[in-house]
């Protein structure tokens, strides 16, 4: 339900203030009063929540009397619906228990909860189900608004002492205010079925996402939770007509069952959150076969639903400062490992040093030899392998990239590495199982799996966090924009570490004699190090992608555990491949993968920024900031497609930081300037705001001079340099974590 604008609640208050002077100048008949109490009705139209039988009932009037209009009707026709929508319009200009205080406080103490990471599930559900109720009339104002409505079939029916008087396992049914006989039997205690001598079946149940029905209850209830959809199910309608469910005491619309031909027809409706707990009538109404309005009435129990409460990141303001300073960092080096396109930055990955190690997403060349063993192998699996990331690059180069991901697997196991892809699909299941088929974090040992298994496949990693999605999607849990930015989040945490990883360091490379074991020991230090600290930043951002925070999102240290052990072994593999696999690891690998045109690029680009601030509103909202953070992000991809063009200006370059001393200058930079704005600026909002403003700043001014300075004669490496750029990215790593 959506909150209330500041327009809507003025316009109202405006409106109810005229009334007041109407009355107060003129009496309660008088012709001012009366346009008064309709700019009220009209106003609260847009006030009260959309689903109120009061509010269907008049939208429903106004367009029956829109299409008498528009069909030519006869004129006493019109002036009757008119009448009917008038008398509607006024009985809800006359309601005294709507209050546009009451509505204001009810949405004011909502917004402070999800804002409060200590506030429980419950309270932030009994505070929708406050703001869900200021926004009805009560229930005798609304039978008295809808007696005005000459008995719709398609508005619920008022039945005192039954609709109003939920909690004693009742299930009765009506023809008009007459009742009728019913037989009702309870199915498995699970279902609650109603049959008549005239062929009508009804059943009703509670369903989870999975169609698994819950319990009734001791006095007869169906019972549903929060989150889960209560199932109608049944046959005696009339014909290819359309019945109605509604839900008391005040009666609220659940949605409508389309009756076939048969007269058969079936239906979920979902019960979220804003619907009060406890006692409720759920009614059934439709048309009988006999044409009289007929009324099943069944007693069904509201309960919560035990899941961690609703996450927003803005009640930790300085958290998300901390996350976007990780997050410059982060692309500082993704970000230059995919715009650079020279050979001399596959030339400073291979090295250690302070001035010159850059990062690039290109696999490392292979040794050369015999295979020392020969593990059992597919020629048309490996065929498949090789050739996959070529036709993939032209359309999504991260795609390629992760598709060969594990080529040193595939070296060493052969087809057995398909148990890798298997595994990932178990580990989605597992996790959609875990979550509920819900887009929130899965419990830390399934993340912990999730990041290892990254770790060591990204392609398997991909498979799971797919498996997930699709387990999630047909269950009906894909459904809004904060659930699939949770799953991007997910996403990225399940395959984008050992990415990162390389991007900093080869797993790999060949032996040539110059500085073999220093580069050797260099990768297997900053490797896991660095996809370590990645890890934990991508699982520190999936509370406020997926808008829940449980009580372990805090173990960021266990992730980051995980993945440096997972790494570090994968790096062992990967020279175990390198030098017991050569041949079939050159078999495997395709390095020879055409280059992206330019349009591709642009048009990557563009996706990824809007990507960029798809995930960004779930952590600053929808403001000017956001929009300025997007161009900071986009304008220097788009630039250094053709920066080529530009004065290349050589003294500039060399005192420029760049490669692993612009990655540590840029840790430092975003942890100090983030905690300056977090400690001059009170206001949470505004923190957020300038913060993810001002740390896009130093990236940009990087940029933008690299764009006119891009090489140069390179400084000359020594031991002490090669120990300076190592124990530099340490110290810069152990200051942000």
């Amino acid at each position: 339900m959506k909150d209330v604008t500041s327009s809507v609640l003025g316009t109202a208050r405006a409106a109810e203030q005229r009334l007041a002077a109407a009355q107060q100048a003129a009496g309660s008949a008088s012709a001012d009063v009366e346009t008064a109490v309709r700019l009220v009705a009209l106003s609260r139209l847009e006030l009260l929540d959309p689903k109120s039988a009061v509010v269907v009932a008049i939208r429903t009037a106004e367009a029956d009397l829109l299409k008498l209009q528009t069909s030519g009707a006869s004129t006493q026709q019109q002036a009757v619906a008119q009448e009917r929508l008038e008398a509607l319009l006024q009985g809800l200009g006359e309601s005294t228990t709507i209050s546009v205080e009451r509505i204001v406080a009810a949405q004011q103490r909502l917004t402070a909860l999800e804002r409060d990471a200590a506030a429980t599930p419950q309270q932030v559900a009994a505070a929708r189900a406050d703001l869900s109720i200021a926004r009805m009339p009560s229930f005798d104002e609304s039978a008295k608004i809808l007696g005005r409505a000459d008995g719709s079939q398609r508005l619920p029916m008022i039945i005192p002492g039954v609709v109003n008087a939920a909690g004693g396992g009742q299930a009765v049914v009506f023809d008009g205010m007459r009742q009728v006989t019913m037989t009702v039997a309870r199915i498995n205690q699970a279902a609650v079925q109603m049959r008549s001598s005239d062929g009508f079946v009804l059943t009703i149940a509670a369903v989870d996402r999975r169609g698994v029905p819950f319990q009734i209850n001791s006095r007869g209830a169906v019972v549903v939770k929060h989150g889960n959809y209560i199932s109608v199910v049944g046959e005696g309608f009339a014909p290819s007509t359309v019945a109605t469910t509604w839900l008391f005491s005040s009666p609220r619309l659940l949605g409508d069952l389309n009756v076939d031909v048969q007269g058969k027809f079936s239906a979920e409706f979902r019960i979220e959150d804003d619907v009060q707990i406890g006692d409720h009538v759920a009614q059934v109404t439709g048309l009988s076969m006999a044409g009289e309005q007929r009324s099943v009435n069944i007693d069904v129990e509201i309960l919560g639903n035990e899941r961690v409460a609703p996450y927003d990141p803005l009640s930790e303001p300085r958290n998300v400062i901390d996350l976007t300073a990780q997050a410059v960092a982060l692309l500082t080096v993704l970000g230059a490992s995919a715009a650079r396109r020279r050979e001399e930055d596959e030339e400073e990955r291979e090295s250690a040093d302070v001035a010159d190690v850059s990062v690039t997403m290109r696999s490392a060349r292979n040794q050369v030899g015999q295979d020392v063993f020969s593990p059992p192998r597919s020629v048309q699996l490996d065929r498949w392998i090789h050739d996959v990331p070529a036709r993939l690059v032209l359309k999504s180069p991260m795609l390629a990239r992760v598709m060969a991901d594990p080529s040193y697997l595939r070296s060493l196991m052969g087809w057995l590495w398909l148990a890798m892809p298997l595994m990932g699909a178990l580990v989605g299941v597992l996790a959609a199982i875990d979550t509920g088929y819900e887009v929130i974090m899965p419990s830390l040992a399934i993340c912990v799996i999730l990041v290892v298994l990254g770790a060591f496949d990204a392609s398997a990693g991909l498979v799971a966090v797919c498996t997930f999605g699709v387990s999630v999607l047909v269950t009906g849990g894909i459904d809004s924009s904060d659930a699939l930015r949770g799953l991007l989040g997910l996403a990225v945490f399940s395959f984008a570490v050992p990415l990162a990883a390389s991007a900093m360091r080869p797993f790999r490379r060949v032996s040539d004699g110059s500085d073999d074991v220093w580069n050797r020991i260099s990768d297997a230090t900053l490797i896991p190090l660095f996809g370590a600290w990645a890890a934990g930043a991508m699982f520190s951002a999936l509370p406020g992608l997926t808008g829940f925070k449980p009580e372990y999102a805090d173990e960021v240290n266990v992730v980051r555990l995980a993945a440096f052990i997972a790494l570090a072994i994968r790096w062992l593999l990967e020279n175990a491949a390198r030098l017991y696999t050569p041949k079939r690891l050159n078999e495997i690998e395709n390095d020879n993968l055409p280059a992206p045109s330019q349009a591709q690029q642009i048009a990557s680009s563009i996706v990824r920024a809007a990507v960029f601030v798809f995930v960004a509103v779930a952590f600053i909202g929808n403001n000017w900031a956001l929009w300025v953070g997007g161009v900071l992000y986009l304008v220097p991809k788009l630039v250094s497609l053709v920066d080529d063009s530009f004065p290349n200006l050589r003294s500039v370059h060399r005192y420029l930081p760049r490669g692993l001393f612009r990655v540590v200058l840029m840790l430092f930079v975003a942890k100090w300037w983030g905690g300056m704005v977090a400690d001059r600026v009170a206001d949470p909002a505004d923190m957020v705001m300038i913060g993810f403003v001002l740390l896009g700043l130093p990236g940009l001014v990087l940029s933008g001079i690299g764009w006119f300075a891009r090489q140069s004669t390179p400084w000359r490496s020594t031991v002490a340099s090669k120990l300076l750029g190592v124990a530099l990215l340490i110290i810069g790593l152990v200051v942000v974590l």
